[in-house]
C-alpha cells in the first residue's frame, strides 16, 4: 500500500474555489466546453447561462472533441448492436424511428450459404442447408417427444463479476451493503453476510448507476440498447429501491445506450445522457415516468462522461472538453446551459473525466492530465494535481475529497487540500463510494475493493472478483468436487472458485509470456491482451488435479490443481498450430474453441481453429493423432461414456463421428456410419447439432445462434445458450423444434458455455461480452 506523501501536489489553500485571479494572468481565457479565447478578447465576459435552443455563439466556436479511449480505459459503449435475427426485418425502417438505431438487412447479417435466406411474399425465410442432418440418426428406442417445459426451476443464486471496463462511477453503498452492477443483473452485496439480492428488470448490459441521495437503498440503472423477444429495441432506465425490491421503468429513454444517470438533491428528479449523436439530455420526473425536459448537450457534440447534481434545480456534466452548469425549470419544462470557466493559472482545456461537489459547494472536476479542477459556481479557482495519469473518479468525504486514478492510486484529502492518504490499488480506479468510515473501491480489473477506515490506514481487502477483459467463454466443472468450477478469459486469468464459499479459491495468469498483440487476430476479441496469454476452452481431468485450457495463440496450457482447487500452477504449454490442415494458410492462432478428456483419463481431445482434432496423451501431452475429416474449425466435441468414440461439430455446421483406442490412439479414425453410433452413450452434450439437442433450434435461426448445450447428469435436462444474452431449459432430449422451455434472463451478451454440477444441484452460466458468470440453483 502507498504512504502517505504530498510531493505531487500543489501548494495548499484554505479555499480551493475561492482564490482570485490576477488582473495580469487573463491574457488567456478558456471555457469548458468552448475554444481558447485570443489574447485581445481577454476580458471578454464568459457566456452567460443559454437557453436551450440558443447554444450557439459565433466567438465561441466549439472544439471538436478528441477521441479518449486510450486515456479514459473506456470502450465507451459503442459496439451497441448486436445481431439480429432476420425475422425482425421485415420492418427495418420503422424498426429504426421507433426504437432508435438502424438494423442491417438480412441479406448483410446471413453472409454464409449454409444458412441463407430469401425472401417471399414480403417474407423473410431459411433455405438452410444443413449437412449435420445427414448424420442424424434416432437411437433404437428414441422416446416419443415431450414437447412440455421440464419441472425444473433455477433460481439465481449468485453473480460473480462487475462490470468496470467501459463504465465508471457505478458503485453505491448504503447500511454496509454494495449496489454495483454486472451484465443485466444490480447487485445489492452485504460483505458481513456474505448475501446477494439481485434486480434483473434490465435486459442488457447495465451502462451507469446513481444512488437516490434522498434514500440510498434507491438507485438508477441505464442499458444499452437490446434484442427483445427477437426485436430491436430502444435502452430503459429502471429505478430501484434494493430494500423494498420496487422498482420503476422509463421506458424508451434514450438511443443506443444510456450513458450517465444522476439524481437530483432531493431525489425528485432523474437526469440522463443518451450515447446518440447528439448526447442527448433529458430530466425526468421518475416516480411518474414522464420526461420532463430533453435536450441535445452541444453542436458539435462532447461525449458527456459523468452527471451530478448540485441541487434541486441545479446540475453539472463533465466529458470531453466540457464543463457545462445546467440549470432545469420544473414549471417551464427547460434546461438552460452555462460553460465551466477556465480563466488564468495553469489550466487546460481537455477531457473531463470525474465529477463530485465538496461539503462546501465547490465543483471537484477530475482531468486527463491527473488535476483536480475545483469550480466555484462556474468558475475554475483553483488546480491541485494528484495523479499520473487522468482521474477516473472522486467523491466528497465528511474531511474532504478523494480521488481515483488511472495510476492505480487513491487519494484522499482533507478540505486543505493536505494529503491524508494515499492507498495503491493495483489498478485504475473506475468508482469510489464512501459510507461513513468505509471506501469501497471498484477497479478497472475487476475488483471491488473494501478500505475498512480510509481516513486512518491504507489496509484493503478485496470484496468482489472477476473478469475483466475481452470476453469470457471458457468454463470448467470439477468432476469429483460439486462446489468446484473454473473460468479462463481473454484478460490473462485462470479462476478456480468455490459455489458454496462463493468465492475464489486459486487463480493463476494464462501466460508470463508478454507475446504479441496483433492489430487483427484470428479469435476476434476486444481484450488488450496477446492471443498466448487469452482462453475460451478449458477442462478438468477425470480426477481432478490438472486443469488443461485451449489458448487463442492455439497451444494448450497445462495447470496442476491443489487439493481442494487450494492451488493452481503452470506446468507447460503445448503448442498446436503446425497440426492444422494443409489447406489452413495461417498456421498461427489456430485458436481452440474445445477440450475435454476421455472419460477413461487417458487422452486429452482439443479441437482447433486449424479444423482438426488433436488427440494428446494425457500425462505426457504430447500429440498421438490428428483427426482431420472436418471442414472448418472445431467449435464442439463429446466424448462417448465408454471413451471409444467422438462426435463432433464444425462452422461448416457438421456432425462427425470418430472411433477412438485409447490404448492404441494412433488408430483413430473417423465413422461415416452415423448408424451404427446412433445406440452410443454420451458422456455430454456439448454439441448443439446432435440428434437430442437439435431442437434447441428455433425455426427462425441459423446454426450460429445456439452456441452451447449441456445435459444435466441426474435429470432428463438440457441447457443452451443463445445469441440472445439467453439461457434455455428443455426436456432431455430435445429432438423437434418448437418445444416449450424456461428461459433465464440474466446475461447481457452471447452466453458462451453452460455446465452443470455433477450432482445436478447447480449450473454455471458465462456471457462473452458481458464476462460474467451466472450461479443457478436448480
Amino acid at each position: 500500500m502507498g504512504a502517505v506523501c504530498s510531493n505531487n501536489r500543489e501548494e495548499d489553500t484554505a479555499d480551493p474555489a475561492a482564490q482570485p485571479q490576477p488582473a495580469e494572468k487573463k491574457q488567456q481565457q478558456q471555457e469548458a466546453g468552448g475554444s481558447e479565447q485570443k489574447a485581445n478578447n481577454s476580458n471578454k465576459p464568459a457566456d452567460a447561462t443559454v437557453d436551450n435552443n440558443n447554444d450557439d455563439d459565433d466567438d465561441d466556436k466549439e472544439i471538436e472533441a478528441e477521441e479518449d479511449e486510450d486515456d479514459s480505459d473506456l470502450e465507451d459503449f459503442d459496439d451497441v448492436r448486436r445481431k439480429v435475427n432476420p425475422a425482425t426485418l421485415l420492418n427495418a425502417d420503422e424498426l429504426d424511428a421507433e426504437d432508435g438505431f438502424a438494423v442491417r438487412s438480412a441479406q448483410e447479417l446471413e453472409g454464409d450459404d449454409l444458412f441463407a435466406t430469401e425472401e417471399t411474399d414480403g417474407k423473410v425465410s431459411y433455405m438452410a442447408v444443413k449437412p449435420w442432418k445427414g448424420s442424424i440418426v434416432a437411437p433404437s428406442d428414441a422416446p416419443d417427444n415431450d414437447a412440455s417445459a421440464p419441472e425444473a426451476k433455477a433460481e439465481l443464486e449468485w453473480v460473480y463479476g462487475y462490470r468496470c471496463h467501459d463504465s465508471r462511477a457505478n458503485v453505491a453503498v448504503v447500511d454496509g451493503a454494495v449496489i454495483y452492477p454486472s451484465a443485466a443483473v444490480a447487485v445489492r452485496y452485504v460483505p458481513g453476510e456474505h448475501s446477494q439480492t439481485h434486480f434483473r428488470g434490465m435486459t442488457d448490459d447495465i451502462t451507469c448507476l446513481a444512488q437516490n441521495p434522498a434514500d440510498k437503498n434507491v438507485v438508477a440503472l441505464g442499458q444499452k440498447a437490446t434484442i427483445v423477444d427477437r426485436r430491436a429495441m430502444r435502452p430503459h432506465i429502471c429505478v430501484w429501491n434494493s430494500a423494498t425490491q420496487e422498482s420503476w421503468t422509463l421506458p424508451k429513454a434514450h438511443k443506443r445506450a444510456v450513458r450517465c444517470v444522476g439524481f437530483s438533491t432531493d431525489g425528485k428528479y432523474l437526469a440522463s445522457v443518451g450515447h446518440d449523436n447528439a448526447f442527448t439530455l433529458s430530466v425526468w420526473d421518475w416516480e411518474a415516468g414522464k420526461r420532463l425536459a430533453s435536450l441535445s448537450a452541444d453542436a458539435p457534440p462532447h461525449k458527456i462522461f459523468q452527471l451530478v447534481w448540485s441541487s434541486e434545480s441545479e446540475f453539472v456534466t463533465v466529458g470531453s472538453k466540457h464543463v457545462y452548469f445546467w440549470t432545469f425549470d420544473a414549471e417551464a419544462g427547460t434546461l438552460k446551459k452555462g460553460r465551466g470557466l477556465l480563466r488564468g493559472g495553469n489550466y487546460k482545456l481537455q477531457s473531463f473525466f470525474s465529477l463530485s461537489f465538496t461539503r462546501k459547494g465547490f465543483a471537484a472536476v477530475g482531468t486527463k492530465d491527473g488535476n483536480v479542477y475545483f469550480f466555484n459556481k462556474n468558475k475554475a479557482g483553483k488546480a491541485v494535481k494528484l495523479h499520473d495519469g487522468a482521474v477516473f473518479a472522486n467523491t466528497a468525504w465528511a474531511g474532504g475529497l478523494i480521488t481515483g486514478g488511472k495510476d492505480g492510486k487513491v487519494v484522499v484529502i482533507d478540505s486543505q487540500l493536505n494529503e491524508v492518504r494515499k492507498i495503491d490499488v493495483g489498478s485504475a480506479v473506475r468508482s469510489l463510494a464512501v459510507d461513513g468510515p468505509r471506501l469501497v473501491i471498484g477497479t478497472r480489473d475487476g475488483r471491488l475493493v473494501e478500505a475498512p477506515n480510509f481516513a486512518e490506514s491504507d489496509e484493503t481487502k478485496e470484496l468482489v472478483a472477476g473478469h475483466f477483459d475481452g470476453e469470457l467463454w471458457s468454463l470448467a466443472v470439477h468432476p469429483t468436487n460439486n462446489d468446484l468450477f473454473a473460468t479462463a478469459g481473454e484478460d490473462n486469468r485462470v479462476f478456480i472458485w468455490d459455489a458454496e464459499k462463493r468465492a475464489v479459491v486459486s487463480h493463476s495468469v494464462i501466460s508470463t509470456e508478454k507475446g504479441k498483440k496483433r492489430r487483427r487476430t484470428r479469435a476476434s476479441s476486444s481484450t488488450s491482451e496477446a492471443p498466448n496469454r487469452c482462453a475460451r476452452s478449458a477442462a478438468f481431468s477425470p480426477a481432478g488435479d490438472v486443469l488443461v485450457v485451449g489458448t487463442n495463440q492455439g497451444s494448450v496450457g497445462v495447470f496442476r490443481v491443489g487439493e481442494g482447487g487450494a492451488s493452481l500452477d503452470f506446468d507447460r504449454a503445448v503448442d498446436l498450430n503446425k497440426h492444422g490442415k494443409s489447406k489452413v494458410t495461417n498456421k498461427t492462432e489456430q485458436w481452440i474453441e474445445t477440450i475435454a478428456y476421455s472419460p477413461d483419463g487417458k487422452l486429452v481431445a482439443v479441437g482447433t481453429h486449424g479444423s482438426v482434432i488433436v488427440l494428446l496423451d494425457a500425462e505426457s501431452f504430447d500429440v498421438k493423432s490428428v483427426l482431420k475429416a472436418h471442414n472448418a474449425a472445431i467449435t464442439a466435441l463429446d466424448w462417448s461414456a465408454d471413451s471409444k468414440h467422438i462426435r463432433s461439430n464444425c462452422r461448416a455446421y457438421e456432425l462427425l463421428f470418430f472411433d477412438v483406442d485409447t490404448d492404441v490412439p494412433g488408430d483413430a479414425k473417423q465413422n461415416p456410419d452415423a448408424s451404427a453410433l446412433k445406440d452410443v452413450e454420451w458422456a455430454s452434450a456439448t454439441c448443439p447439432l446432435t440428434w437430442e439437442t437439435q431442437g434447441v433450434f428455433a425455426p427462425d435461426q441459423d446454426g450460429t445462434d445456439v452456441n452451447v448445450t449441456a445435459k444435466c447428469p441426474t435429470a432428463p435436462l438440457l441447457a443452451s445458450g443463445d445469441d440472445y444474452g439467453n439461457v434455455n431449459l428443455y426436456r432431455y432430449p430435445c429432438a423437434e423444434q418448437g418445444n416449450e422451455h424456461i428461459v433465464l434472463k440474466g446475461h447481457a451478451s452471447h452466453v458462451m458455455n453452460v455446465r452443470f454440477a455433477n450432482d445436478g444441484k447447480r449450473m454455471w452460466t458465462v456471457g462473452g461480452e458481458d464476462k460474467t458468470i451466472l450461479q443457478w440453483r436448480l
